[in-house]
């Protein structure tokens, strides 16, 4: 019967899950970074001038714009700060 000391299987586990634990954080960075792509920016850049568009067009009430400011802006503060938070995590 052939044994194996403790120390040695640690060795192994450690550099199995290292490397599939790069392996799937890269999958899942190159996934993240395919969704800011050219379609993604023509996307966002489409909804600015939409939205500036919208503040100049007459027959809009300001309380559209009061309910769609009030509800959007949380959103983006909020994703601002979690993009935030994460960047200082990874800072050195």
């Amino acid at each position: 019967m052939c044994r194996i000391k403790t120390i040695h299987l640690l060795a192994v586990n450690g550099l199995l899950w290292t490397a599939i634990g790069t392996k799937i954080a890269v999958t899942g960075v190159s996934h993240y970074i395919q969704i800011f792509s050219l379609k993604g920016y023509l996307i966002i850049a489409f909804m600015i001038s939409l939205g500036i568009g919208l503040k100049h067009i007459p027959g809009i009430p300001s309380n559209f714009f009061a309910w769609f400011y009030s509800g959007l802006g949380p959103g983006l503060l909020s994703a601002g700060v979690r993009f935030l938070l994460r960047w200082f995590r990874h800072t050195p």
